[in-house]
């Protein structure tokens, strides 16, 4: 059972299909994508950090002229540093697609 949590917002400059499939082709390079429903614009995504299972649930939300991406993480530490980690790496792997 996951311990530690966190969350993450960021905004891209995408509409919110672009950006839906950037979260998955991301998700794919740092993990295994366990889910991925375009219609409601969620991604579940299972990742590690260190020796931790991390999974992480990411929301596509269209706003103004972009996306809000929200990546909501948990992680087998109290602290939530994998949690963080892990969601840190999707950021990374986001730009990368994004670019």
């Amino acid at each position: 059972m996951p311990l530690g949590n966190a969350e993450r917002q960021i905004f891209v400059t995408a509409e919110r299909s672009r950006a839906f499939a950037a979260v998955v082709a991301a998700g794919s390079a740092i993990g295994r994508v366990l889910d991925a429903e375009e219609p409601t614009g969620t991604v579940t995504v299972k990742t590690r950090y260190v020796l931790q299972s991390v999974k992480l649930r990411v929301s596509v939300l269209p706003e103004g002229d972009g996306s809000r991406i929200v990546i909501s993480g948990a992680s087998d530490d109290v602290w939530g540093g994998g949690a963080r980690k892990g969601a840190d790496k999707l950021v990374a792997a986001l730009n990368h697609e994004l670019a």
